[in-house]
């Protein structure tokens, strides 16, 4: 038999447990902590309350302005929006099959009725008159005359208005009509304001016609600093100023910069182009900046191609770098003298190979020379043991660099 609890006896053991308890004193302190977070989250409630009813206003009152401009009447949007005379007349804008077929319709006339058509041409230019007006009589605003400034200082040549242009205008009509003209000797009486002929010369580089371009850029290479650069560059990438931009930049900047130039340079004609005026002087500095751009695998091929247009080879210099102790610097003057081929280059080779410090590097280069001189001594290395072993690593080298 089930007997059911004592909730008396339960709720005694509970009043029990409840007076034993011990209950924190109400001091000043914790009232005054208790009294602190009420009014926090009071605050925060009250915040969060104002809110959203702001977003609630905001809402209504973007209704209410919807509601308002779909029950206006098209002419009164119009109006309010500030766009007056929307609907012009047929006449004032005519699109361009509307024109094509008018002027068709006009050259049918012409051969029908010859005495006809001045009239109607009349006419129509004088219904057409109004809206010409309309559309060109006032004068530009402020962006419209920016950009028609903008345009003019690209196009229009520079006016000579002071001794100073006069004095630069006559220094490069000297060049464009004399090619044997000296630009050294017509840049030296200029070169008291350098910077002042530097700016106009820059500006001529920009806007004149390509003799006067290729006479510009003459004279930056005696006046020009490196704010030139930038625009000789660009003047590089046309052919027809290609040689005199390329000879200015290589005077302006030293060695180093202009092969950093050319390895950056993504136009192939250029490249080349800086690297054959790099190669110009033939000293230690360039040829060693020039190897580098061998060593450079972006680079190699048009470097080495480079040597094919030189008149004149720095193959001294190389045949120096044949013998540094640093071998890539030996690998790419192998290189470079083996593209450079020849009878007397051969014989220069055959002699490095054979009493030289580093025959390895020399017979590379000769596996690259296409003359009878190496074909032969490479077959006479293969029966000499001294040369053997230097030929099969000259070969092994030469299969790794044509990979």
């Amino acid at each position: 038999m089930n007997v059911p609890p004592d909730d008396d006896a339960h709720n005694d053991s509970l009043d029990r447990l409840l007076g034993e308890a011990r209950w924190p004193e109400a001091d000043d302190v914790r009232l005054a902590r208790l009294e602190r977070h009420w009014r926090q989250l009071r605050s925060r409630h009250l915040r969060r309350r104002t809110w959203q009813l702001i977003a609630v206003a905001a809402t209504l009152a973007l209704v209410a302005l919807g509601l308002r401009w779909l029950s206006q009447s098209p002419d009164q949007r119009a109006s309010a929006t500030g766009a007056k005379n929307r609907h012009q007349p047929p006449h004032v804008v005519e699109t361009d099959e509307e024109s094509q077929n008018e002027a068709v319709v006009a050259q049918h006339d012409a051969v029908d009725h010859p005495g006809q058509v001045a009239d109607s041409t009349q006419l129509k230019t004088s219904r057409q008159q109004p809206a010409i007006v309309d559309r060109w009589s006032r004068p530009p605003n402020a962006y419209e005359s920016l950009v028609f400034r903008s345009h003019l200082g690209r196009t229009a040549p520079p006016r000579i208005d002071t001794p100073e242009q006069r004095r630069l205008a006559a220094a490069i009509d000297r060049l464009v009509t004399d090619e044997t003209a000296d630009a050294a000797a017509l840049a030296a009486p200029l070169a008291d304001r350098a910077r002042y002929y530097e700016t106009l010369l820059q500006r001529t580089l920009r806007q004149a016609p390509p003799p006067e371009r290729r006479a510009a850029a003459q004279l930056l290479a005696y006046l020009g600093s490196y704010a030139s650069v930038p625009h000789l560059v660009e003047s590089g990438r046309r052919p027809e100023t290609r040689a005199a931009s390329t000879h200015a930049i290589s005077r302006i900047l030293d060695p180093p910069s202009v092969g950093r130039l050319a390895a950056a340079e993504p136009n192939l004609a250029l490249q080349a182009a800086l690297i054959a005026a790099l190669l110009e002087p033939g000293d230690e500095t360039s040829v060693a900046v020039y190897l580098d751009l061998v060593a450079y695998r972006p680079t190699t091929d048009v470097a080495l191609a480079v040597l094919d247009t030189l008149p004149k080879p720095p193959t001294d210099a190389l045949f120096e770098y044949l013998k540094s102790e640093r071998r890539p610097q030996r690998i790419c003057a192998a290189r470079a003298l083996g593209r450079i081929n020849g009878p007397e280059t051969a014989r220069r080779l055959i002699k490095a190979a054979t009493t030289g410090p580093h025959p390895q590097e020399a017979l590379l280069a000769l596996l690259d020379c296409k003359g009878p001189e190496a074909a032969w001594f490479l077959a006479y290395a293969e029966e000499i043991l001294s040369l053997r072993a230097a030929l099969n690593g000259a070969r092994c080298e030469h299969l790794l660099l044509n990979q």
